[in-house]
């Protein structure tokens, strides 16, 4: 079933029908894990994507299992670990599967007769591995969401309006849903059903409640085989014989429904329901080598310890946090943060010249194939090397000449789960030559002003009587930090634009132009300017402390 799964996801997911969308030539700037890694040329990824393709195909019809196994884990990885920015925590499980179905296929063990004709037994430990795994997914994904804004609904707020709780929707309206049966119930389930799934008592009713869970995931987020795959795995909880309790049930179902005999002949009785329900400690085992024997239970300890360790990895590689611990993908947070991303400004400026220097803007849209650099500060200084070294005149240039010729700017401004918009890098720190270490906390990220509990405490009354008195009003809350300044340009006829400011001082600047004559307003909280259209209004904050305001439009 894994196997089968396997080839939807590599079809779709990992890009097979259209490579050239994620590894054309048009994607400029791609994110490898280890930057020594090889790149593929776009007919080397078609290889890639046949191979795992038929290895898929392969662990389907349980052809060649063991080098089938083999060659999928393997051309996964690869792949995977090919561009960063695409990495998802799915995905991630499904090499993990992969590369225990590894283990599972090569070291089985033979046993010195045939038992129903199998001549092979899986050592328990797989199971175990395996439970632990699936476990493992649940339960962390748990504990990451034991977080405020996923508690007080912020993280998935308007999930409501999905079809699919169209009538928990009449029942209990959309907050109510919004916050108890997504946020709450959810919470729940991922922290407790790993142990319902062991507790054999409770294991049947559990699965139901996953598959529905999953079900509903469906039709709710697009995230390919994750779900199916997800009640495939959790499979793994029942006793190895399961398939042979099921076929036995449903021939006596259909024998007492239709008279089965009568039309194709006696049913047959599933092969293996003896050596099945035989305890494996009774039959002769091969004796295993002592070196076997340590190797095997170092790979098991080292396998279960980097699963523990890598969620909470965030205190050591302090490098690839910014608002968030750690890269998206390996840390089981799923959905926990949601990132509304409101403006990126890339800045060139070329230093070649002695007498001036030259700074363009460029498209973000033209160098990645999507914006997770936005809010990762290792993908922005990957993506800023990039740029560098795509655009220096000589191609064989090193990265010193890079930094000595090209500097790259970031503006970025981002909120998160629904809270202020504001600067995530600072604007004015070229991220060629800006520090970087694994180990160390990045400086050039700005903090997160406000979480999103304090901006609903600062900001409710304010809304709240701004939409009572114009319902139709468009509210954007604004945080930026001393000595930055934000360009706003309204445009002719857009509408009556105020600024209102909750905290901290800023200055309203209106350059002159034909149209508007210059001024500058210094405004201090609870104070309030309207911003002219047809003109660009610069706002800085002044003072020594962050500021806040809030535009609005009508």
């Amino acid at each position: 079933m894994f196997g089968l799964l396997m080839v939807g996801d590599t079809l779709t997911e990992r890009g097979m029908l259209n490579p050239s969308a994620l590894w054309g030539p048009q994607v400029r700037c791609h994110f490898p894990l280890l930057p020594f890694m090889p790149f593929p040329t776009l007919n080397g990824f078609k290889a890639l994507y046949s191979v795992m393709l038929l290895s898929t195909l392969g662990i389907t019809v349980e052809f060649k299992t063991s080098v089938c196994t083999t060659l999928y884990c393997l051309t996964f990885w690869y792949v995977y670990c090919l561009d960063i920015s695409l990495w998802n925590h799915h995905s991630y499980l499904f090499g993990l599967i992969a590369f225990l179905f590894v283990l599972s296929a090569n070291l089985r063990e033979k046993l010195p007769f045939p038992v129903d004709g199998e001549h092979y037994t899986v050592p328990n430990w797989i199971y175990h591995l395996l439970r632990f795994q699936v476990f493992i997914v649940y339960f962390f994904a748990g504990l990451k969401k034991w977080d405020v804004d996923w508690l007080k609904g912020y993280s998935v707020s308007g999930m409501s309006e999905n079809w699919a709780f169209f009538p928990l929707r009449l029942m209990l309206g959309k907050a109510s849903v919004d916050l108890y049966f997504i946020h709450w119930i959810g919470f729940a389930f991922d922290l407790s059903v790993g142990f319902f799934l062991f507790w054999r008592r409770t294991r049947a009713y559990a699965y139901a409640v996953c598959c529905a869970f999953h079900f509903l995931n469906c039709t709710v987020f697009e995230i390919g085989m994750f779900p199916y795959a997800m009640i495939v795995l959790s499979l793994i909880f029942f006793p190895p014989c399961w398939p042979v309790d099921l076929h036995v049930r449903l021939r006596r179902w259909l024998e007492i429904l239709i008279p089965m005999h009568l039309l194709w002949g006696k049913i047959p009785v599933m092969r293996y329901q003896v050596f099945c329900r035989k305890p494996i400690e009774r039959l002769q085992k091969p004796s295993c080598k002592p070196v076997r024997k340590y190797a095997l239970g170092l790979i098991i300890s080292s396998y279960v310890c980097i699963q523990i360790f890598l969620p909470f990895s965030h205190i050591v590689f302090q490098g690839c946090n910014t608002w968030t611990n750690s890269l998206y993908g390996y840390s089981w947070d799923m959905m926990v943060q949601q990132w509304q991303i409101q403006h990126v400004k890339i800045t060139l400026e070329d230093r070649s010249s002695a007498h001036s220097i030259q700074r363009r803007s460029l498209k973000p849209d033209i160098w990645t194939a999507n914006n997770r650099f936005s809010y990762q500060a290792y993908l922005a200084k990957q993506l800023a090397e990039c740029i560098a070294k795509r655009l220096t005149a000589s191609p064989k240039a090193n990265t010193s000449s890079h930094s000595q010729t090209l500097a790259v700017y970031f503006d970025v401004w981002i909120a998160m789960n629904g809270g202020f918009k504001q600067r995530i890098f600072r604007p004015d720190v070229d991220l060629v030559t800006a520090p970087w270490s694994l180990f160390s906390p990045v400086d050039w990220v700005l903090p997160q002003i406000m979480n999103r509990t304090a901006f609903d405490r600062l900001t409710n009354e304010l809304t709240a009587s701004k939409r009572t008195i114009h319902p139709n009003v468009t509210l954007v809350y604004v945080a930026d930090f001393p000595g930055y300044s934000l360009q706003q340009y309204i445009p002719e006829n857009f509408g009556r634009v105020t600024l209102d400011v909750l905290k901290g001082t800023v200055n309203v600047t209106v350059p002159s132009s034909s149209i508007v004559s210059g001024s500058t307003t210094n405004i201090s909280p609870n104070g309030s300017a309207f911003l002219p259209d047809n003109a660009t209004s610069v706002v800085t904050v002044a003072g020594s402390e962050p500021a806040i305001y809030l535009l609005s439009s009508i």
